[in-house]
């Protein structure tokens, strides 16, 4: 993600904030009879994605269900204001259940086998012992472990950055350039490309409302399927989830570094 990009628009927003975010030219509430929706708040509800909670509190893994918004609803569409005005202009809600999935994760009240007792999952050794139990419950559930923060930085093949934008990699470069990159960058990008792709007519269309719903699903479909990919079925592997990684251990058990010719830098908060 271009930093600059993201704050040019903002900025750019924020000047027109009386106007329209469709068309930044006539008032706010010109084609709606809610225009005091036309706002830049934003709400993360996980409870609203609708996920089934699963709580395994027995045996040597035990795990929960985390509700996690495929398109981050703080982190990622928040931070995108005139996009955040469309939205709330036509109803969208970021805590609908199509931008939820259900991943793996742990909790506070569970614990895991260690020496001669059971401790808690941020008491087990580290690397080896938090490892061991995200990379088993990986290889049995087919998703990527959910633990901490998306923020951190990995490192993925130049094809992989690109491929939501379907346009491939620069042939001369190779498939296994790395480029440098996080979860919340890659969808920081996919909604400025919206922003930068959105009519400025869209506004006036009748049906606006369902236009915008549906470019914002889209983006959460995508982001699914390559989150999906991580179970291994179909011919896919985990690494087929770049550059799509929720947390630094399903980055690792995707194996996907060892395909690059550059040191990959670690994180250890996003364990």
């Amino acid at each position: 993600m271009e930093v600059g990009e993201l704050v040019n628009v903002n900025v750019a927003d924020l000047a027109k904030d009386e106007q329209c975010p469709f068309c930044h030219k006539k008032p706010k509430g010109h084609s709606t009879k809610k225009p005091e929706e036309v706002n830049d708040e934003v709400t993360s509800k996980p409870k609203g994605l609708g996920i089934k909670v699963v709580d395994r509190k027995t045996g040597d893994l035990p795990y929960t269900t985390a509700a996690h918004h495929l398109i981050s609803a703080m982190q990622c569409y928040a931070r995108v204001r005139r996009l955040v005005r469309m939205g709330n202009m036509v109803e969208y809600n970021i805590n609908a259940p199509k931008n939820g999935i259900g991943l793996p994760t742990t909790h506070w009240t569970l614990k895991y086998p260690h020496g001669a007792g059971r401790v808690k999952y941020g008491d087990l050794d580290e690397p080896q012992g938090k490892q061991k139990v995200a990379y088993a419950l990986m290889k049995e559930l087919g998703a990527q472990w959910h633990v901490g923060h998306h923020a951190f930085d990995i490192m993925v093949p130049k094809r992989d950055l690109e491929s939501w934008k379907e346009t491939g990699a620069e042939e001369k470069d190779g498939d296994d350039v790395a480029h440098e990159t996080s979860y919340d960058a890659v969808i920081i990008d996919m909604l400025l490309d919206l922003v930068k792709n959105t009519s400025p007519e869209l506004c006036e269309d009748p049906e606006k409302d369902d236009k915008f719903k549906a470019s914002m699903d889209k983006i959460s479909d995508l982001i699914r399927k390559y989150l999906d990919k991580f179970n291994g079925q179909g011919g896919f592997k985990p690494a087929d989830s770049s550059p799509f990684f929720v947390s630094m251990r399903a980055y690792e058990y995707s194996g996907i570094a060892a395909t690059l010719k550059t040191e990959i830098p670690v994180n250890s908060d996003s364990y």
